[in-house]
């Protein structure tokens, strides 16, 4: 049986960590990856969520997150890639 965290426990945690990367590749998280995404750190550099098991599309609120360097969603079923200007 697959281990299914819920991110928005962890999203909620970090948003008050002032670490600037959010690490959980291979962590057993699946479901759609929540708009409140954007509530990480603001001076967050660096999202590697690979080789889980998020579906859907990746919501367009990832880019207010605007010091982000690296995005990883590698191995992943997600359908939709929001266009720059969304």
């Amino acid at each position: 049986m697959q281990n299914f965290i819920n991110i928005m426990e962890l999203i909620l945690i970090f948003h008050w960590n002032t670490k600037k990367e959010f690490h959980y590749p291979n962590s057993g998280f699946g479901g759609s990856i929540p708009s409140n995404i954007s509530q990480l750190n603001i001076n967050i550099t660096s999202i590697d969520l690979s080789n889980n098991t998020f579906v859907g599309a990746i919501p367009s609120e990832i880019g207010i997150l605007t010091q982000l360097e690296f995005l990883d969603l590698s191995d992943n079923d997600l359908t939709y890639i929001p266009r720059e200007n969304e």
